[in-house]
């Protein structure tokens, strides 16, 4: 019965360093951040439901401010039978008085090869 207390003491102070070293050895480290969406859980879905839909709003928002400026692209060819070489010489060569402006802090990019336009963060502004 001794043999049987002095190695359950043992094994309990083995156990004991041993949780001691891994639990040390796992402080201050950081979990690694994944690029996988958060799980969605009953504990963060409003979080997430709300994110989802800032991103759809922020979505809407570019759409509209992109719409009107194709459109302009898309008359300038018919009008003329090829894409402007810029935005700004549809301003020069149509009935456009002004172009449409983008939202706040963004910028409208604009690929004269194919007439496509698009919305760009402008940096910081």
């Amino acid at each position: 019965m001794i043999h049987y207390v002095m190695d359950m003491k043992k094994t309990c102070m083995v156990l004991s360093i041993l949780l001691l070293a891994v639990a040390s050895s796992s402080c201050g480290k950081k979990p690694e951040q994944s690029s996988k969406p958060e799980q969605l859980t009953p504990m963060n879905a409003a979080e997430q439901y709300s994110n989802v839909m800032i991103r759809a709003r922020k979505t809407a928002e570019g759409m509209d401010a992109v719409l009107p400026m194709q459109q302009l692209v898309d008359s300038y060819l018919a009008e003329k039978g090829r894409y402007p070489a810029s935005l700004q010489e549809m301003t020069t060569d149509m009935r456009a008085k002004e172009l449409p402006q983008p939202p706040a802090g963004m910028e409208y990019t604009y690929d004269p090869s194919n007439g496509r336009v698009a919305l760009k963060n402008s940096g910081g502004k």
